[in-house]
């Protein structure tokens, strides 16, 4: 039926421009519409299940921490303990490991790379429900969860997770900051939920009450702290801080059994059927498709580099890293400017960075050990974003504006005949919203629409990439004259005079193109009073820094500790300046010197070099003056 209703376009719409115009607007919106609809069917097979969350080398590990771990009391852990990039490990004995233990070795650092990919895949489970700030007394179903206005979490009381009859059921549970769990508070696992299929996301750390039971493996990003007597069946993982225990009892839950999913009958896909490639959405490489043999060990595709973008300035801190997944790809490694990091089938990171210059490295490998990589070069600046400076200057605003201006004209000139063009750059208003997205809107980028007496474009570009230039120079000017920046002023006023001598004759916009000039008159009369506010601003600027100082009050009573160096300098010269040259004073220069002394007459000028004398009021004066003037001085 739906096919149906929409296999035929209205034939009253004619085949006028306009009509043109509405016949287009239709096809979009059918296309639209089959877009919605596998968008829904796409999101029922997401809502349906997710996958477990892979530990790799971690799953092992019933404690396994960055810095170290330390045990108080007969704790039991049943499994193994690790520590990476740290080596301390205390408390063992009197506590008990029934597996291997790891400090610092190549082991744990396995671990702690699959860690990474675990949390990262953790962290961008979708679609994520809300949570509220305390789930004591609820019951969750198997899902994505995460929590809402106020990032930290907490348990008091019970917490039931139902697994609904499936022993395959996954909850994967994000907390934004800090996990903690009141005093004998439970996690209680029904419907054949398995504490193997249990994640804890946790942004910062987790605490764990007393003598409270818990299930779940805890992937923290700092640290993990258990009170005393609690039973965790599952793993306490912290990827940069310490794992601390005080009597109790971890044990790694058994794997549970994987899905068989239920063969469903399909059509011989034809020779252009290509399999999609893992590490979408659940983070999990698909590698049931390459070929066996030869064809098998081909390096796998150079991975797409999503962000950040090349040469892109971003904030310095926790910068996001995506890349789109790579045909024939078993595993993913970031690597920024030295760090490298395994993200196992993620397809994104996040790392921390400082301000400078970076580059980023996204290595591919197959199933064979064949790598492939892409390199990208990035900026972390502490300086103010576009957007920062867009909004400072008042120049949102004049994007609806303008853009607004633009999709009335470009409708006019469809009506008009230029369908091509119109229908090409619709689609760019919402990102063309700065001072040249009227010129790139209405085509005048490719010779579209350009006038009689000259395209406008290029004369309006460089005058309007200017002014944005030099309002974003005055936005970041600091307090001082900033000459330059009001002959920067200056000359873009100039070039805005000059455009709009352009634009009007006889003080009358030209009937050629008249739609553009209009919309390019309208831009330079909003931009003239930002010029005049960035002339304000450095004026404020300057007369800031204009301010005279407050002098600091000259004193004329030294201190009681400048009266002894000023009196060891004047009377221990020789053995000062032994200490300081290494070798012994000139005779002839400490006769001279002596015989001053012994007079009172001898000042900081006979000094030879090398030697300090104090500053302060009693610069300049001889060592009777000096001996006078400390005489009062308490």
């Amino acid at each position: 039926m739906l096919a149906d209703t929409f296999s035929q376009p209205p034939s009253s719409y004619g085949e006028t421009g306009a009509g043109r115009v509405r016949a287009g607007a239709w096809r979009v919106g059918l296309l639209a519409l089959g877009c919605a609809l596998t968008l829904a069917l796409f999101a029922g097979d997401a809502l349906a299940g997710q996958l477990p969350v892979s530990l790799g080398a971690a799953s092992s590990y019933a404690a396994l921490a960055g810095s170290t771990v330390t045990s108080t009391g007969p704790t039991t852990l049943n499994g193994d303990l690790g520590v990476w990039p740290g080596t301390s490990l205390t408390g063992f004995p009197p506590g008990r490991v029934t597996g291997t233990v790891h400090a610092g070795d190549p082991v744990a650092m396995h671990a702690q790379g699959d860690l990474t990919a675990a949390y990262n895949d953790a962290a961008s489970r979708q679609p994520p429900q809300a949570l509220p700030a305390d789930v004591g007394g609820r019951t969750l179903a198997p899902g994505v969860y995460k929590t809402g206005a106020t990032p930290a979490l907490g348990l008091t009381g019970t917490l039931t997770l139902d697994g609904q009859g499936d022993p395959n059921a996954v909850f994967v549970i994000r907390v934004g900051s800090a996990l903690t769990t009141a005093v004998t508070s439970h996690v209680n696992l029904i419907g054949r939920a398995q504490p193997g299929n249990v994640f804890w996301q946790i942004g910062s750390s987790a605490t764990l009450g007393t003598s409270s039971t818990f299930a779940g493996s805890i992937l923290a990003l700092t640290s993990i702290s258990i009170d005393s007597g609690v039973t965790l069946n599952g793993r306490a993982l912290a990827r940069n801080g310490a794992v601390t225990l005080i009597n109790d009892t971890i044990t790694v839950p058994t794997q549970a059994p994987t899905p068989t999913p239920t063969p469903t009958p399909s059509p011989t896909p034809g020779p252009s059927h290509r399999p999609p490639v893992g590490g979408g959405r659940t983070g999990f490489c698909a590698t049931s498709h390459m070929p066996a043999g030869s064809a098998g060990r081909r390096p796998p595709a150079r991975p797409l580099l999503l962000s950040p973008r090349a040469r892109a300035r971003v904030r310095p801190g926790l910068v996001k890293f995506r890349w789109r997944p790579a045909a024939r790809a078993a595993r993913y490694a970031l690597m920024v400017d030295r760090r490298r990091m395994s993200t196992g089938c993620a397809t994104r990171a996040s790392v921390r960075v400082g301000a400078g210059s970076h580059s980023y490295r996204v290595i591919a490998e197959n199933r064979y050990g064949t790598r492939s990589s892409r390199r990208r070069a990035f900026a972390a600046t502490k300086g103010p974003s576009a957007d920062e400076i867009r909004r400072g200057l008042g120049l949102d605003a004049l994007g609806k504006t303008v853009v607004a201006d633009a999709e009335r004209i470009t409708l006019q000139a469809a009506e008009a005949g230029a369908l091509r063009s119109a229908l090409r750059l619709v689609g760019k208003f919402a990102t063309k919203a700065g001072v040249l997205g009227f010129l790139i809107s209405i085509g005048l980028d490719n010779g579209d629409l350009s006038c009689e007496q000259g395209p406008l474009y290029v004369r309006a570009k460089p005058t309007f990439a200017l002014t944005a230039n030099v309002l974003g120079l005055v936005s970041r000017a600091h307090a001082g004259p900033n000459r330059p920046l009001f002959t920067k002023i200056n000359d873009a006023r100039s070039a805005l005079n000059k455009l709009k001598t352009f634009i009007l004759r006889d003080n009358k916009v030209v009937s050629e193109c008249e739609g553009p000039n209009k919309v390019a008159l309208a831009t330079i009369t909003k931009l003239y009073p930002a010029l005049t506010a960035a002339s304000t601003h450095l004026t404020a600027l300057a007369k800031h820094s204009n301010k005279p100082k407050k002098k600091k009050p000259t004193r004329t009573q030294p201190t009681p500790q400048e009266c002894m160096a000023a009196i060891k300098a004047l009377t221990k010269y020789a053995s000062t300046f032994e200490k300081v040259k290494h070798r012994p004073l000139d005779p002839r220069t400490k006769e001279k010197l002596d015989k001053k002394r012994n007079d009172g007459t001898i000042t900081s000028a006979d000094l030879p070099g090398g030697l300090t004398f104090p500053g302060g009021p009693l610069k300049g004066k001889n060592l009777n003056k000096i001996r006078e003037i400390c005489k009062s001085v308490k």
